[in-house]
């Protein structure tokens, strides 16, 4: 500014004393006008172009001092804790130190009036006689005669202050002091847009961190594999200098250091505790993130020696909760002072629910493998239980049956008409209870999988003529058994008694449960699906259509009508199925309760079969493909009376 307004005698005068026109003040005003938009339209134009703010805020201050013909200038910013002003930018200064020791005296005003009253501005603050007031000795040492701190703000907030002075004695007029508070105004608007891509690239990265990280923990179930991957997926992405994770124990429920990054592993797992560290017991026991700026003085520390060797300054614990559950605590440590910003607590917070569900889910598989041991283990005990008194029981059975035949063909003397029946409902009784005994060893070898099969060529027609010929209908049962198959039937290669084991409970079945009416037993030849399909069909009791999916499962009972008191363990049928699965066929039914049901088994003819019995492992425990409705646990007929 030239010119300068003074009033004498009522006149305005200019520096020379000469009157100043009303045409040259407007002119001047107007002057003053267009530099204070040219000045900022600059200032706007630096803001939008510049990479970052650090550069941003250079040039800004460059323009500035440029602007108001200033020699000296800097602007600081709060930090993220609003205790102090650092340094951003900087023109001017003849001693770097004095740079420096500004920021020096910033921690020194931390909680003095100074500080407070900076970052409090509203206003600018002007003092235009430096070298004469108390303090200001980093400004003093610089030569600066007059300066202006200008508050750089938003409209609700203060972000930091603009410092400009001059060496030579100056008086700030209206006009410049108007002019530095805009500039302050969009320093602001500067810092606030820095900040904002800022917080928008950080939130990017977290999102990408947090997406990497749920990836890796998410692609194994082994627990030391999960641990391992979140630690390094960590580094990678947060690099915070070391990280611990607590895990509490399945079995014993106590807390266990489970894992640790960029520590000595063994010395941290060997050090003596007297108990829990209360920070860790305080994020278990509060369910919420534990903060501590320096844990090496905290009176909380446990184990302050140990912080202090390895240089941990600041500690985070974020408790790891699924369904409100805490599994353990994620430590997060610095090696320099850090405050956790509420922003970054609140993203590793997010992080750990991550982490702690893929601890859960390999945890639940750790869980689930040991009872599959466990399951396996009683299992085969089981069988060989099974195996053993099945063996066992069939001896004695067979003895009883023995001395039964003989009481029967009276060779130990004459019986009577009493006797013979009491004889005959014991010979049939053990019959029965035989048969239960050849179904558990049959589904006990079925269970070990150590079924063979012994493939023969079979021709059909007199296999079935064979079955047909030693099969007969109990004399207390009104129905008619009936066999359909024509006598062209194509030879066929498979295990022929499994197919009889088959065929024999199917049919015994259906007359088991029709008290009257009809069995029938057909057969066709399917040439193209390569199959030979039998069918049995009855008009018995049938089976409730919330029960076939059940029929095939062992040990099966349908409630209702088919009860125990028709006999049996429930294996019958879950053999038929694991036979004809290891012949590569497939059954079907089809029920309707009170008008009977349909059994379908289709075998393969020769070469297709045996590619798909190829395929099939004969387990108890195979999950059955869904294709087929199901029957209950009927079980294998009596012998047919001429057998």
């Amino acid at each position: 500014m030239k010119k300068i307004s003074q009033r004498r005698s009522g006149l305005a005068l200019d520096g020379d004393g000469h009157e100043i026109g009303e045409h040259q003040r407007a002119g001047e005003e107007l002057q003053a006008r267009y530099q204070e938009l040219e000045t900022l339209q600059g200032i706007s134009q630096i803001i939008l172009i510049s990479p970052d703010l650090k550069t941003t805020l250079a040039k800004i201050l460059e323009k500035t001092l440029a602007v108001v013909s200033l020699d000296l200038g800097m602007i600081r910013l709060l930090d993220v804790s609003m205790e102090t002003l650092e340094p951003a930018a900087s023109r001017g200064y003849r001693d770097p130190s004095n740079i420096e020791s500004h920021r020096k005296d910033t921690r020194a005003f931390t909680l003095g009036a100074y500080f407070h009253r900076e970052i409090s501005l509203k206003t600018a603050q002007v003092e235009e006689h430096v070298q004469e007031c108390g303090g200001l000795r980093t400004l003093k040492r610089e030569g600066i005669h007059a300066v202006i701190t200008i508050p750089v703000r938003t409209d609700t907030e203060i972000l930091g202050v603009l410092h400009v002075g001059s060496r030579v004695p100056k008086k700030f007029q209206p006009a410049e002091i108007h002019l530095l508070e805009i500039i302050g105004s969009q320093i602001g608007i500067a810092v606030q847009k820095a900040r904002f891509s800022e917080a928008t690239r950080r939130h990017l990265e977290q999102m990408r961190a947090l997406y990497e990280i749920g990836v890796a923990v998410g692609s194994t179930l082994d627990l030391p594999a999960v641990l391992n991957l979140l630690m390094e997926k960590i580094n990678i992405f947060l690099s915070y200098p070391s990280v611990m994770i607590w895990l509490r124990d399945e079995n014993s429920g106590l807390l266990e250091r489970a894992a640790c990054w960029n520590l000595d592993e063994r010395e941290w797992k060997g050090r003596k505790l007297t108990g829990i560290p209360s920070l860790v017991k305080a994020a278990i026991e509060g369910k919420a993130p534990v903060v501590v700026r320096d844990v090496q003085n905290d009176p909380r520390t446990l184990d302050s020696d140990f912080y202090r060797r390895h240089g941990l300054v600041s500690y985070l614990g974020i408790p790891l909760i699924v369904k409100d559950e805490v599994l353990g605590v994620l430590v997060f440590l610095t090696r320099e002072e850090h405050l956790f910003a509420a922003e970054e607590v609140e993203f590793l917070s997010t992080l750990a629910g991550q982490a702690a569900i893929a601890i859960h889910n390999s945890q639940l598989h750790e869980q689930s493998k040991r009872q599959a041991t466990e399951l396996m283990q009683a299992n085969e005990v089981k069988n060989e239980f099974l195996g053993f008194v099945s063996h066992e029981l069939r001896t004695p059975v067979n003895v009883i049956m023995g001395y039964g035949a003989i009481l029967q063909s009276k060779m130990l003397g004459e019986i009577n008409a009493e006797q013979d029946n009491a004889l005959e409902k014991m010979s049939a009784n053990s019959k029965e209870l035989l048969n239960m005994i050849e179904q558990l060893l049959e589904a006990t070898k079925i269970e070990a999988g150590a079924v063979k099969l012994e493939m023969h060529e079979i021709q059909l027609s007199p296999f079935l003529d064979e079955l047909r010929s030693n099969y007969s209908v109990p004399l207390n049962k009104e129905i008619r058994l009936d066999w359909n198959y024509p006598a062209d039937l194509p030879a066929i290669k498979t295990d022929g008694e499994k197919l009889r084991h088959i065929l024999l409970n199917v049919v015994g079945n259906a007359i088991k449960y029709t008290k009257k009416g009809s069995t029938v037993m057909s057969a066709r030849h399917l040439f193209k699906a390569g199959q030979v399909e039998f069918e049995v069909a009855d008009t018995g009791i049938g089976i409730p259509q919330e029960e076939l999916p059940h029929i095939f499962e062992m040990f099966s009972q349908v409630k209702g009508g088919r009860t125990r008191s028709s006999g049996g363990v429930g294996l019958g049928l879950h053999i038929v199925k694991k036979f004809t699965e290891v012949l590569g066929g497939e059954i079907r039914v089809t029920s309707e309760v009170g008008k009977g049901s349909t059994f379908t088994i289709a075998i393969p003819t020769g070469s297709n079969g045996e590619a798909a019995r190829d395929n099939k492992i004969l387990r108890a425990d195979e999950p059955s493909d869904g294709r087929e409705n199901e029957r209950p646990g009927l079980e294998r007929p009596l012998p047919p009376a001429d057998s």
